[in-house]
């Protein structure tokens, strides 16, 4: 990692594990110290799903001889099994979101934009104890027919279905994301109420069917 993102490495979780921290000065080319670390000829290294194509590229050049593999199919497994703290982590981060989410009748009025709900959703999932704000999504009427929509300067309709979608992060490094459908004041139209009916039993039978294995 670059030398001015160490201390922050170091004040991770990370060195606790037994890994080994090594960073480059700005300026510098960092791959040289992959070969470095890694002491030897390798067969196959495992790349982050979502690295960039330049350092894919730039380790393929440095490794041409070791194949390239997804990292996760091997960390996959090891992350779907929670330890007890683990799963305190979790259950924190989904209580604190669905703290920000009952308190949504004080925001979702009409006449308000998506943009003014948002502003308050997203106060709201920092006081809830989140460390920062991932994504706030307030879609309203023909916009919640996008399920990333964000957010617009459109005024919320009376009656009109609200899609709403949040998460943060917490201090442990754990995530919410609850997304809730509402209605903003008044009965919602009577095609869509169907539409709902439909979804709600279809998750019901989710919910009912899932189980471990």
């Amino acid at each position: 990692m670059p030398t001015l993102e160490r201390p922050a490495a170091e004040a991770s979780p990370a060195p606790a594990t037994g890994v080994r921290i090594v960073d480059h000065p700005d300026g510098t080319d960092p791959y040289p110290l992959v070969t470095a670390a890694l002491g030897g000829p390798v067969g196959a290294v495992g790349l982050a799903d979502r690295m960039w194509a330049e350092q894919v590229l730039a380790l393929r050049a440095l490794l041409p001889d070791a194949r390239q593999r997804l990292a996760s199919t091997v960390l996959r497994r090891l992350r779907v099994h929670k330890s007890a703290a683990e799963v305190a982590a979790l259950a924190e981060a989904g209580a604190a979101i669905d703290t920000v989410h009952a308190r949504m009748g004080q925001w979702l009025r009409p006449g308000r934009t998506e943009v003014e709900v948002a502003a308050d959703i997203a106060a709201a999932i920092r006081a809830a104890g989140h460390a920062t704000v991932d994504f706030v999504i307030v879609a309203a009427g023909p916009n919640a027919a996008s399920p990333h929509h964000g957010t617009a300067d459109r005024p919320i309709g009376v009656g009109e279905p609200v899609v709403v979608d949040i998460g943060g992060t917490m201090a442990s490094g754990y995530r919410s994301d609850c997304t809730r459908t509402y209605v903003s004041g008044g009965p919602a139209p009577a095609e869509f109420v169907d539409y709902y009916a439909v979804l709600h039993e279809a998750q019901r039978a989710a919910v009912a069917a899932v189980r471990p294995g």
